[in-house]
């Protein structure tokens, strides 16, 4: 996502101008938690998951969190990451985004 697509984003979630775009993250939404670790090869496939979103695996590209999305086939939530010196905000990605 280009800077000014960012900046559109923060404005219409309403974030203030601190808040830095970090990536996309994955989140389920009934357990409240974000992946934190994906490894994966021939043999197996291991997650590791956390509470916390400042913890959480992120990826440049969406599209990347989608292929997991769709190996795990147990549903989830692709969501930006903003973050700033104190706090971390997710927000789920929107539809017409990719």
């Amino acid at each position: 996502m280009d800077r000014l697509q960012q900046q559109r984003l923060k404005k219409s979630l309403g974030l203030p101008k601190d808040f830095k775009f970090k990536g996309y993250v994955l989140h389920l939404d009934d357990s409240d938690e974000f992946l934190a670790t994906y490894q994966e090869n021939e043999i197996f496939l291991r997650t590791g998951w956390t509470p916390f979103p400042e913890m959480a695996k992120v990826f440049k590209k969406p599209k990347h969190v989608l292929k997991i999305l769709n190996e795990r086939d147990k549903g989830g939530l692709i969501c930006y990451l903003f973050e700033n010196d104190v706090q971390c905000v997710i927000h789920p990605l929107l539809p017409e985004v990719k």
